[in-house]
């Protein structure tokens, strides 16, 4: 599938259907695809966040650490390319 189709498919797992698990392993397989997906990875540190709060397995400094990371990154790219 396009990029746009599986961004849109992991978007709507995650704020539709409301399942950031899954959605979390939508986001991992396009970031394979797209390591420089922005909105994939801002999306990911997403899912990172509502597990952070909504499952106790995934409440650790970790999570949030992994979820920061991911958005430091996010950001750098769109510095890189004068986003």
């Amino acid at each position: 599938m396009p990029i746009d189709t599986d961004l849109k498919v992991a978007y709507a797992t995650l704020y539709d259907k409301r399942e950031p698990e899954k959605a979390l392993s939508q986001y991992e397989s396009i970031l394979k695809e797209n390591p420089e997906s922005v909105i994939a990875l801002v999306y990911k540190a997403a899912c990172l966040e509502k597990l952070y709060f909504a499952e106790s397995s995934w409440h650790n400094e970790t999570t949030l650490e992994n979820a920061e990371d991911l958005l430091q990154k996010a950001l750098h790219i769109s510095e890189q390319r004068g986003d």
